[in-house]
């Protein structure tokens, strides 16, 4: 048989390493210190919970063996990656080159995959880079949060923190070689240790039992050990780019060289946190050991501090991999006097856009997750294998084939991590995605600025029929939505379609209603499909002038800045261009999620600062009068109203039948809302009288920073449900327009069409400032008729053909109770409406 140096042995008259010229080569240590910073991570801080999963003794022969399997798979990356280069005749390859180089001279089977392996290898490593980048500015922002609240009662926001750690971020991420950033992986290193010290000196600080301790792991738990521990340990997508910056690369695999001594330290350092940190706190022990120390002793705070500032520092080697896959393939667009210019800039803007990332979707970490478990999987494991198997094909593999033995071995072993990992990541964002993402969206689509205008609602109604009106109102918009819903439920049985949309919904019940009926479909269909376009489309102009204004009159009262408004509307222009971006509601819902929580919060400022005068209802109308009852019903049931959102949101649910059931997301979001918005009208009337202003952020002191902070919120509450709001009127543009495109384009389409409806919103914002009253009018006639008068007239017409009104036919009459009531709400808004339309332009 012939040896693997036989194979080749022209290859030994090429010396890669006598041929690299690399500009400012780190050294041996800075190598070390790169590769240790590259795998030593918050993820040691896990490692007791690891060691609860799989027990104290199997916890550490498997951290020794997940550890050695992971060095192993390094050196072969590493030595396929040296060879490849040495038979190419190159002084280095990266990752995606070597996949490339292997694949393409390997055997006839395997070299039409050249071209995906390469690929797969870079997207995979940006995704993975960029999910993390954005992961640990999260981290970051959440962990000064949390100490300075501790240690300062100082409640900022966590986005606040985002663009506080974004000005450091600027600096690090700038750093484009790896020399330079030698500096910060020893420092950040050296701040990762202390941290772990200060850790293991609370753990050791009181006696170990170990006599009650898991010895080995439950089958259901041996997974999550394997991929905590490689998943801690791993940082695969830094070895050859740190490798091919060697002054003297044949240090990396020596013996003593960098691989074994940077994965020998960190094996230590693993097992005995977690072997430690498990024995000391036994089933207490948390996702972090770090919520195990004492919350009251500064020292045991300051190790969160400690691993966030080490994150901080190491953000510059996490950017500088999928930096340099970027602009390697950027770079040859780019003149060569322009390279510098265009590197600044280009790691300028995708920090920006990680960053609206982090700050829009906070709860990205099952993303990351899922990722991580493909990357780990893959580039961790089976890449490496593979490529040996393939380099060394087909007599290189050793006595008795024991290098393909082994590998199919390591083959089979990745394969379960991926698996395993896979399923776990999925499981996790299904769980946080489920129900409770469509209750977000539902809240979301409800809960809007319109609620500061419930305590002049108050006003105009009366303490007493206020608060009676408000729940009757809102009873009656859960009941109109039931009836929408269940009518849809109903018509997709009949017509044995998976689900229908509000359009879809009456032309199916107007088709297949009294004969009578049947030529009112067309128009029933484009009438729904128009005045949702139009009342979105009124609505998202005038949310990009609420918030230019308020972000406006902000800056303007604490830093006497004082801009155009336009210049604020054109600012908003790049991440509201990202926001209607998304397609999917699932990836809305954390944005749905965050925006509900700001509002809650500035509604809760307005609260605080409500109650915390008393409060005298002697001199306050219990009844409003009859003039102003219209004007009450119109302010209540147009800011609880969120119609449009309804079937979309319901038809990508994965268990519909949790909406209408008795404790549904219907029930309870408009329960939780009438609560909301009874509570902040009637104390907010009872608070301030006939002062009571069109938003009771106006009667909240103008001096005061708190006070002020609750129109910014709204304003950024505001900005994140621009996805939201954007998401029907884009459905129904898009399959008025789908049919007419090939299917090859579509996705460029879309991105093309949301950005350029954007653009022109965005003019009609800019020109015409005064768009509230058009939009007034269309809200009037919209919510009269989309809110109660189509799920009445659809209930009546589908129940027309079977005859089930019930007994006495209740239902009929029921329904025209409801839609004489719309009728009401149509006439008397679509009046007001006119009116001030009028009055403006007077």
């Amino acid at each position: 048989m012939a040896s693997e140096e036989t194979l080749h042995r022209s290859d030994a008259e090429y010396n890669p390493f006598e041929h690299r010229v690399v500009d400012k080569p780190n050294s041996t240590t800075g190598t070390l210190l790169h590769v240790i910073k590259g795998s030593l991570g918050t993820g040691i801080m896990a490692m007791p919970l690891a060691f609860k999963q799989g027990g104290l003794l199997f916890g550490t022969v498997g951290t020794v063996a997940i550890c050695a399997i992971y060095a192993h798979c390094v050196h072969l990356l590493v030595s396929t990656s040296q060879k490849a280069s040495k038979r190419k005749k190159v002084p280095l390859l990266g990752f995606s080159e070597t996949a490339e180089a292997v694949f393409s001279n390997g055997p006839r089977g395997v070299r039409p995959l050249a071209t995906l392996a390469t690929r797969y290898v870079d997207v995979m490593i940006l995704i993975q880079s960029f999910l993390s980048f954005c992961l640990y500015l999260v981290f970051i922002a959440k962990t000064l949060k949390d100490v300075l609240y501790n240690q300062q009662q100082m409640d900022w926001d966590t986005r606040i923190y985002i663009l506080l750690v974004l000005i450091p971020a600027v600096v690090i991420t700038q750093v484009r070689e790896l020399k330079y950033l030698v500096p910060f992986s020893g420092f950040a290193n050296a701040i990762m240790i202390t941290a772990i010290g200060i850790v293991l000196y609370f753990v050791l600080s009181e006696p170990l039992e170990i006599e009650d301790r898991n010895m080995f792991p439950q089958w259901s738990t041996l997974p999550s050990f394997i991929s905590t521990v490689l998943f801690a340990i791993q940082g695969i997508r830094y070895i050859l780019p740190i490798e091919n910056k060697m002054k003297h690369p044949e240090d990396f695999l020596a013996r003593f060289g960098v691989i074994n001594i940077a994965i020998t330290f960190l094996t230590a350092l693993y097992i005995v946190m977690g072997f430690f940190g498990y024995a000391q706190y036994g089933e207490r022990t948390q996702g972090s050991v770090t919520l195990n120390l004492p919350s009251e002793n500064a020292l045991a705070e300051s190790t969160r501090l400690l691993a966030a500032i080490a994150v901080l520092l190491t953000l510059g080697l996490s950017y500088y991999v999928p930096m340099e896959i970027m602009w390697h393939k950027l770079g040859e667009l780019v003149q060569v006097k322009y390279h510098n210019w265009a590197q600044i800039g280009m790691r300028f803007a995708v920090l920006i856009v990680l960053a609206a990332v982090a700050i829009g979707a906070p709860e990205i970490e099952p993303f990351v997750g899922l990722v991580g478990s493909f990357g780990s999987g893959t580039l961790v494991v089976l890449y490496p294998v593979a490529m040996d198997v393939i380099f060394r094909w087909p007599n290189g593999f050793g006595w008795m084939k024991w290098h393909l033995v082994k590998n199919i071995v390591l083959f089979v072993f990745g394969l379960l991590v991926l698996i395993f990992g896979t399923y776990s990541s999925i499981k996790n964002i299904v769980d946080l995605y489920r129900t409770f993402g469509t209750l977000l969206h539902v809240i979301k689509g409800s809960l809007g600025t319109g609620i500061m205008a419930m305590p002049l609602a108050f006003k105009q109604g009366g303490l007493l029929f206020g608060a009676i009106g408000t729940v009757a109102i809102c009873i009656i918009y859960a009941h109109c939505v039931h009836l929408l819903v269940s009518t849809s439920h109903q018509a997709s049985k009949r017509s044995k379609i998976p689900s229908l949309g509000f359009s879809e919904t009456a032309a199916d019940v107007f088709t297949n209603g009294p004969p009578r009926l049947r030529p009112l479909a067309t128009f029933a269909t484009r009438y729904v499909d128009v005045m949702i376009l139009i009342q979105s489309y009124l609505a998202f102009c005038m949310y990009l002038i609420f918030i230019a204004r308020t972000l406006r009159d902000v800056v303007i009262n604490q830093q006497q800045v004082e801009l155009d408004t336009r210049i604020y509307l054109l600012l908003l222009l790049v991440p509201v261009a990202v926001i209607t971006q998304i397609r999917e509601l699932k990836y809305l819902v954390p944005f749905s999620g965050v925006a509900n929580a700001i509002m809650i919060a500035s509604i809760g400022i307005t609260l605080y600062f409500i109650l915390r005068e008393p409060i005298t209802l002697t001199d306050h109308a219990l009844w409003g009068e009859w003039s102003s009852l219209p004007s009450f019903i119109s302010t209540v049931i147009f800011a609880i109203q969120g119609i449009e959102f309804i079937l979309p949101i319901e038809n990508k649910m994965q268990h519909p039948h949790h909406f209408t059931s008795w404790c549904g997301i219907n029930n309870v979001s408009i329960g939780f809302l009438t609560v909301l918005y009874s509570v902040t009208g009637f104390f907010g009337y009872a608070q301030f009288g006939d002062q009571t202003q069109g938003s009771v952020t106006l009667n909240l002191p103008n001096n005061n920073a708190l006070a002020e902070s609750t129109r910014l919120l709204s304003a950024i509450a505001i900005l994140l449900s621009l996805g939201l709001s954007y998401y029907v009127p884009m459905e129904i543009t898009w399959h008025m327009i789908a049919d007419r495109l090939p299917p090859k384009f579509h996705n460029w389409a879309q991105a093309a069409i949301r950005f350029n409806v954007l653009l022109v919103l965005m003019a009609v914002a800019i020109v015409a400032p005064q768009i509230e009253p058009f939009v007034g009018l269309a809200g009037s006639i919209g919510g009269g008729t989309l809110v109660v008068i189509y799920p009445v007239m659809l209930d009546v017409v589908f129940r027309w053909s079977t005859g089930n009104f019930g007994l006495f036919r209740w239902h009929l009459v029921k329904n025209f109770v409801l839609f004489m009531f719309g009728l009401f709400v149509l006439i008397v808004g679509t009046y007001f409406s006119v009116m001030e339309i009028v009055d403006s332009y007077r």
